[in-house]
């Protein structure tokens, strides 16, 4: 038996680090000289090993000061013997308190603590517990600074680190000399004041029309008075009893009154240079010219829509009648920015005065706001409008026209614009709004519905809006502008061919100005019935070589750009765009979303931080970061992004999707199933969505070996493709490779034969689903003919992009593999990974199973294993989760022929618990038990 003894005692606790990216041999050479400066720094100062073992020391000392010594003395030999690379860095930590002896070694809190001190400290950092630092804090030779342990460190004690440099003493007491004196707390308090006190200004000042001088006045006031502040705060105390002096420490006592001025006039010069800012940036300039001597080229232009003061529901409409024929006409020039009916609403959104709108408008960078006002009288209705220079901080003109109705307000429209024009120097050329204007008088009725349809489609209520169009268009049925905006739905709708009938019905000679022309043109040619990328292009580049200041002529030019493969070119539009229009969300959005569809994340996230400071709550800005998350391999943060997305929008489907798709590779298979089925289910969600979560959860299912569930998915939002009128013969193709999965090879093979005849394109992937049949079933001349009728589709030779050889390589591959003709097999399925292009499967598991079949395992293993991990961050591909699940299963094979039998044991009972839901009679789970079986009779 042995006793214990219960004392205080002062304990080292060290651990080493070996030194980076070094030789195995470099580095027990490190390792074995730092022990030896660990045993020989323990002897030098008194202390007494008793515990470790390897890289980690336990010492006992007979007092603090020699621990601490110790500790720092070993942290400089270390670093002495590290500068050949040679040696290495310790943690080191230092506790004092009560340990109990046990026949030489130790144990109790004290030896704990070090511990635990020992794993806080950084590499080459020695921590020591509070009552450690109580024992020789008057050692002038150190000097010690405290330590915030992470949260999830459950430290009862004060923690500080040591270091025994004078200039960091010296730096570490003025610090706490500051602190003693409530400086850093009475300048917090003076800036939040401050801070505070100019937000309540700012609402109060407006409110009472107080002179813009003002605001100057107290910015000044407020910066002069900072040092002031640090000041007082230096020298007097506020006690119980009043005001006081402040004491002098050991420290300030010895450096005199230099050290309280230095401090105030390093506070009076940081006052000075944060007044010199303000004043050069904001106060000098406004002050010298209270109006513009001169009017800006090419001005940003925000168009606010007139508020009804009084007079019946009947009117509500006109205010955005007129904004929109006003905003509508500016946009013709070809010198001014102005910007779109949904960013202004967006600035605009709760603003409840003149005001707050003015100052709104300012703070986004634009340079003139038309508005108005308009109310019911006897007489008639009172429309005053004005333009607010807001740099100058002037109104630069104002107008009030008085009409008997709305129709005539409607017509002075065009007036009003020229009149705007001539006010802000704008070019004008002809009246284009005097045709709108007398249009809209004419057909008051459909033009309220338009302006209706309007609002609807800037809130995203694409259903109202197509209701409102209609309206219009049943009124006037040669309203084009209705019309064109109605085949806009329609086309976002996913109904092209619909679209493209309402366009057609637009007559050539309709009365359009040349910009309304051109983008109906362009439609003609962006829109997926009639699509021609060159001829899109060639329209938009004209109408953003007439208008390079239209934001939408602009974004338009860049899609098509980005749909004809010009990627770059399309990117750097985009960018150009977003510095033109840095006030537009929707331009840092466009931006944002491209550099996320190539990978330059980076990039991406400085454009989304952008997008999400325009519009905070904007939810699609938010989901745009959560896929971001997601791109990054982050799927918890994105999971929280996609949540607050949802938040912002409830059922919003692009967050919805996203937050599946991170679920499944987060691992949470049951919850991602779930939101799918969710979506898919969703009357109320846009198509797209229902059908991607179709598509993404009948290739998890299918991961899964639930060949019967993986057609739900598909087969319930059938009707709906068809209604769209496209990806049903992706479709049917997929179904067919179900069917093949589920040994209904006629079936199969109608399908996909229903998929060809349907491909609105190259029918690639179909005839790729047809040689997957032929492969299935034997008939291997047959898949060599679909193969070379693959090949047939080829790209010219020197297009980078080689799909079709890649797909035809693949087939070939395996049906020579099939054959046990193993160099062709070889040949062709090398030929199928090293090609550029598409894939319509793994097909690396096809080179894995080549390698295995002729017995080169190590290849095979390493194959297998990359095509188990195949998966683009930018492109999950989740229809080839059934590919990745059965390279899970050919690498549990290989392991077990290779003899690693818990490896392949455990790679096979990943398989099986993948495809638990799967048939038992599945040919792939059937080779999973028996495999299992084999390794555990290997093992017996």
């Amino acid at each position: 038996m042995t006793s214990t003894e219960g004392r205080i005692a002062t304990v080292l606790a060290a651990k080493l680090a070996a030194p980076a990216d070094v030789s195995v041999e470099i580095a027990d050479e490190a390792a074995r000289r730092s022990r030896d400066v660990l045993h020989a720094c323990i002897a030098e100062h008194g202390g007494r090993e008793f515990g470790g073992g390897g890289n980690s020391f336990l010492a006992e000392f007979p007092t603090a000061l020699r621990a601490i010594r110790c500790a720092v003395a070993i942290e400089e030999r270390l670093r002495e013997t590290a500068t050949d690379r040679r040696g290495g860095t310790a943690r080191i930590g230092v506790s004092l308190g009560e340990v109990k002896d046990d026949a030489g070694a130790l144990y109790g809190d004290a030896v704990d603590t070090a511990k635990t001190l020992r794993s806080i400290a950084a590499a080459g950092d020695v921590v020591v517990s509070g009552a450690v630092q109580e024992q020789v804090h008057e050692q002038t030779e150190f000097a010690f600074h405290r330590v915030r342990p992470p949260s999830h460190d459950k430290l009862r004690v004060k923690a500080y680190r040591v270091t025994s440099s004078d200039a960091k003493r010296s730096g570490y007491d003025l610090i706490q000399e500051l602190i003693r004196r409530r400086i850093f707390r009475a300048a917090g308090a003076y800036v939040i004041a401050a801070w505070l006190l100019v937000q309540v200004a700012s609402i109060v000042f407006p409110e009472f029309d107080a002179p813009r001088w003002a605001m100057r006045t107290l910015i000044i006031l407020l910066t002069v008075g900072f040092p002031f502040v640090v000041f007082v705060a230096w020298t007097v105390d506020v006690t119980g009893s009043g005001f006081t002096i402040t004491p002098d420490s050991p420290y300030s006592r010895t450096r005199g009154k230099a050290l309280q001025f230095g401090i105030v006039g390093i506070a009076t010069a940081m006052s000075a240079a944060f007044l010199w800012w303000i004043w050069a940036g904001y106060i000098e300039p406004t002050t010298q010219r209270p109006t513009r001597a001169e009017i800006k080229q090419n001005p940003i232009i925000a168009v606010s829509i007139p508020s009804k003061l009084s007079g019946p529901e009947e009117i509500d409409w006109l205010g955005e009648g007129f904004a929109n024929l006003i905003r509508n006409d500016l946009a013709e020039s070809r010198n001014a920015i102005v910007l779109s009916q949904s960013r202004w609403q967006k600035i605009a959104a709760g603003a409840s005065s003149r005001p707050e709108l003015v100052n709104r408008a300012s703070d986004a960078g634009i340079d003139y706001l038309v508005g108005g006002e308009y109310l019911s009288t006897p007489s008639g209705i009172v429309f005053t409008t004005w333009i607010e220079d807001l740099e100058g901080g002037t109104q630069i003109q104002g107008d009030n026209v008085t009409a008997p109705d709305a129709a005539g307000i409607i017509a002075a429209t065009a007036k009003f614009a020229v009149q705007v024009k001539s006010a802000l120097s704008i070019p004008h050329l002809d009246n284009v709004g005097q045709f709108t204007a007398d249009f809209a008088v004419k057909n008051m009725a459909a033009y309220e519905a338009y302006v209706a349809g309007l609002g609807y489609l800037v809130n995203f209520d694409y259903k109202q809006a197509e209701e409102s169009f209609q309206a219009a268009l049943t009124l006037a049925p040669d309203y084009h502008m209705a019309r064109f905006r109605l085949a806009e739905i329609m086309e976002t709708s996913g109904r092209s061919e619909l679209a493209l009938k309402e366009l057609d019905a637009i007559p050539e000679d309709a009365p359009f100005s040349e910009r309304e022309r051109l983008y109906i043109e362009g439609a003609r040619w962006n829109f997926t019935a009639n699509r021609d990328e060159k001829r899109s292009i060639e329209v938009y580049s004209e109408l953003f070589e007439k208008y390079p200041y239209d934001i939408e002529a602009g974004q338009h030019l860049a899609d098509a750009y980005w749909l004809d493969f010009r990627e770059d070119e399309s990117i750097d539009l985009y960018r150009k765009l977003a510095q033109i229009h840095s006030y537009d969300a929707s331009s840092w959005m466009a931006l944002g979303e491209r550099l996320l569809d190539v990978g330059r994340l980076q990039e991406a996230e400085d454009a989304l931080t952008r997008y999400v400071r325009i519009s905070p709550d904007d939810a699609y800005a938010v989901a745009l970061l959560g896929q971001l998350a997601q791109l990054q391999g982050d799927y918890s943060r994105s999971i929280d992004l996609y949540d607050d997305s949802l938040r912002l929008n409830p059922g919003f489907g692009v967050a919805t999707l996203g937050k599946a798709r991170s679920l499944y590779l987060d691992g949470d298979a049951g919850a991602s199933e779930s939101l799918f089925r969710q979506l898919v289910e969703d009357a109320s969600q846009v198509t797209r969505f229902r059908r991607d979560a179709a598509f993404d959860l009948s290739g998890i299912l299918r991961g899964q070996g639930r060949f019967d569930d993986a057609r739900e998915p598909l087969e319930s939002v059938d009707q709906l493709l068809r209604d769209e009128g496209l990806f049903m013969a992706m479709m049917d193709s997929t179904l067919g490779l179900i069917e093949i999965e589920r040994g209904n090879t006629e079936r199969a093979a109608a399908l996909i034969a229903r998929a060809i005849d349907e491909s609105p394109g190259v029918p690639t992937r179909h005839l790729f689903a047809r040689g997957v049949l032929e492969l299935r079933t034997g008939r291997l001349d047959d898949v060599r003919s679909t193969a070379a009728e693959i090949r047939a589709l080829a790209l010219p030779p020197d297009d980078p992009d080689r799909t079709e050889d890649k797909a035809a390589s693949y087939l070939l591959g395996l049906a020579a593999l099939a054959e046990d003709d193993l160099e062709a097999a070889a040949a062709e399925l090398n030929a199928a990974i090293a090609l550029e292009g598409y894939e319509y499967a793994i097909y690396t598991v096809g080179l894995a199973e080549l390698q295995y079949a002729r017995g080169d395992l190590e290849a095979a293993l390493e194959t297998a294993r990359v095509a188990m991990n195949a998966r683009d961050p930018g492109n999950l591909r989740l229809d080839l989760e059934l590919d990745r699940a059965r390279a899970t299963l050919l690498h549990a094979q290989i392991l077990a022929a290779m003899g690693h039998v818990n490896d392949a044991r455990t790679h096979a009972t990943r398989f099986v618990e993948r495809w638990r839901s799967a048939s038992a009679e599945s040919p792939d789970l059937v080779l999973a038990y028996e495999l299992l079986g084999r390794t555990e009779t290997t093992t017996n």
